[in-house]
C-alpha cells in the first residue's frame, strides 16, 4: 500500500471504527462473491495487513485497538513493542511488521532484493551506473 496524506486510505486506516467496518464487510461479502479467493486464511492475513498499516500510519496511536483485536501471543508481542520509546519510530514500525505480518517477511525480502537487482541491471545496461 502506498500512503498519501489526505487520501481516503489514510482516513480509513486512522479511523478504527471505519476500518473494522470495512474488514467486516470484506469478511461477510467476499466469501459469497468468490469463495475460492476469500478463504479464512486470506481474510485473516488481510485483517493483519490492514491493522499493521493502521499502526504504521498512526505511529502506534491505534495500538490499543489493534492489540484488543489480537490473540494472546500477538497482544503480548505488541505490548513488548510498545515499551520501545516513540523516538525509535522506525524500529517500532519494523517490529510491528514482524509481529503483525510474519508471513510476509520472506516475500518482502525476496521482492526487495529482486527489485533492487532488476533496477541495477537496467541502470547498468543503460550506462547510468558504472560497472563494478
Amino acid at each position: 500500500m502506498r500512503i498519501h496524506r489526505g487520501a481516503f486510505l489514510v482516513n480509513t486506516l486512522s479511523d478504527t471504527a471505519v476500518l473494522d467496518s470495512i474488514l467486516a464487510d470484506i469478511a461477510n461479502r467476499g466469501p459469497t462473491v468468490e469463495p475460492a479467493l476469500f478463504t479464512p486464511a486470506m481474510l485473516k492475513r488481510t485483517r493483519l495487513r490492514f491493522n499493521f498499516a493502521s499502526l504504521r500510519l498512526s505511529k502506534g496511536a491505534t495500538l490499543q485497538h489493534v492489540r484488543a483485536a489480537s490473540g494472546p501471543l500477538r497482544r503480548w508481542a505488541l505490548s513488548l513493542v510498545d515499551t520501545i520509546p516513540a523516538a525509535l519510530g522506525s524500529l517500532r514500525t519494523g517490529l510491528y511488521f514482524l509481529v503483525m505480518r510474519p508471513f510476509d517477511i520472506l516475500p518482502t525480502l525476496w521482492y526487495r532484493l529482486l527489485g533492487a537487482s532488476l533496477v541495477l541491471l537496467r541502470e547498468k545496461s543503460a550506462g547510468r551506473v558504472p560497472p563494478t
